[in-house]
């Protein structure tokens, strides 16, 4: 019972943790999103997934059509014309997450 106990602990603790990894570089460009709980599927989902202008540090518009794909920021009108596309990215936060959190930057958010 007591294994059980600090088991359970021990877990709740690394969901916490997770759950603080809300931004990464890929590329040169820096990601950032929330988790948000999906009842229906008991999964959390990533939400608000988006660039970071490396200028002035605001999120930037996706344009993604078969013509054109960039991001533009709203603040500076920085545009980047080349990046992973936003499926590529969730995928790479999806397989960091059950990776060694000590090799993920967690935000302190206490």
């Amino acid at each position: 019972m007591l294994v059980y106990r600090f088991y359970k602990k021990k877990l709740k603790k690394s969901v916490v943790d997770w759950l603080k990894y809300t931004e990464d570089t890929f590329g040169d460009i820096l990601w950032k999103w929330y988790w948000e709980y999906n009842a229906l599927h008991q999964t959390y989902d990533i939400q608000n997934l988006r660039p970071i202008c490396p200028k002035c540090n605001t999120s930037m518009k996706l344009h993604l059509d078969r013509l054109q794909e960039f991001a533009s920021c709203p603040r500076c009108d920085n545009e980047i014309l080349e990046f992973k596309k936003p499926d590529q990215i969730n995928s790479l936060i999806k397989d960091n997450v059950p990776r060694d959190l000590s090799n993920i930057n967690l935000l302190d958010k206490n």
